[in-house]
């Protein structure tokens, strides 16, 4: 399993878990929570981490050089 999994799979614990904490308790701090986590799964499974590994020149590489 790759570390982009484990990450989206901990966000959308994260998120779950936050979205439960809310409904019992009402705390602003958890519905803050809830956003973040939802940010980072989108993060996390956008792609956009890949890109920021690679660098900005990417789409210019090729496997061949």
């Amino acid at each position: 399993m790759s570390a982009k999994y484990i990450a989206i799979a901990l966000s959308a614990g994260m998120f779950a878990f936050s979205a439960w904490i809310y409904s019992e308790t009402g705390d602003w701090v958890a519905i803050l929570f809830m956003v973040l986590s939802g940010c980072y799964g989108l993060f996390f499974s956008g792609g956009y981490l890949d890109r920021l590994r690679r660098g900005p020149d990417s789409e210019d590489r090729t496997d061949d050089d």
